[in-house]
């Protein structure tokens, strides 16, 4: 018996115009994927931002991110549970926290770099995103009731932060390994159960602008970006082959 793996490729543009309003199977063979635009929810809407110049995909691992010259990084100083934000500057291999508060212990949420803390034993998501001359702040911790969930915006040394999006405005993010940006934006993308859906995260919120069902054994990928567009795998699950007829030759791999 021989199992085969179905797998197309789709191009998905987010220069978008219209997002389905219920989730659709996605057909086989390589496709131009239309979808939708942000709003300040999560929800899709009518009317997204176009790219604003060839995509590139930004380098995440444990909470930190690569920028154009320094690496952002959420980190647990000195073991105590509470997290930080932190910048190491590729010229000097120096690290430091994003603070600029005269006289702070860096030790508690009176500090300006300060993110979120484990509480119960368990630990929230946090990151830092930089994206040109903006850093965004990321934390999710609902997936655990560690934290709440919010994201905010600075300066790419702290300065000026504020919040953008917070609770419910924000979709769960815990499982959104991937990320792009155009200079102006980010996006990513976020599997539930059933569904794939990809998010547009700027100063503006967090807006949905494409989404797809998963039917069962089926799924998709991000794989890479190409100009204004990310390429997504679609797999269309596992194709049973028939058994040979009675008396012929098993000789299938």
């Amino acid at each position: 018996m021989k199992h085969t793996t179905r797998l197309t490729a789709c191009l998905l543009a987010l220069a978008l115009t219209a997002c389905t309003a219920a989730p659709q199977d996605m057909p086989a063979g390589t496709t131009t994927e239309t979808a939708a635009p942000p709003a300040q929810t999560a929800e899709p809407t009518t009317e997204t931002p176009a790219v604003q110049d060839t995509l590139t995909p930004i380098y995440t691992a444990w909470g930190a991110a690569v920028g154009q010259d320094a690496v952002y990084s959420a980190m647990n100083i000195d073991d105590a549970g509470k997290y930080f934000a932190t910048t190491i500057d590729f010229s000097t291999g120096e690290q430091r926290i994003l603070c600029k508060k005269f006289g702070c212990s860096h030790t508690d949420e009176s500090c300006p770099a300060y993110m979120t803390a484990i509480r119960n034993g368990c630990v929230p998501k946090a990151m830092l995103l930089p994206v040109g001359d903006r850093l965004y702040w990321l934390v999710d911790g609902r997936y655990n009731e560690s934290d709440g969930a919010y994201l905010d915006v600075s300066n790419p040394d702290g300065s000026d932060r504020r919040r953008v999006a917070e609770g419910d405005a924000l979709p769960d993010l815990t499982n959104a390994y991937v990320w792009y940006t155009d200079g102006t934006a980010l996006y990513t993308f976020v599997r539930s159960y059933d569904e794939y859906s990809a998010f547009r995260l700027d100063e503006g919120g967090a807006a949905c602008f494409f989404t797809r069902s998963i039917p069962d054994g089926e799924d998709y990928f991000a794989l890479g970006c190409w100009q204004d567009k990310i390429v997504l795998q679609h797999s269309g699950g596992y194709q049973q082959q028939p058994l040979n007829p009675a008396g012929e030759a098993a000789t299938d791999e």
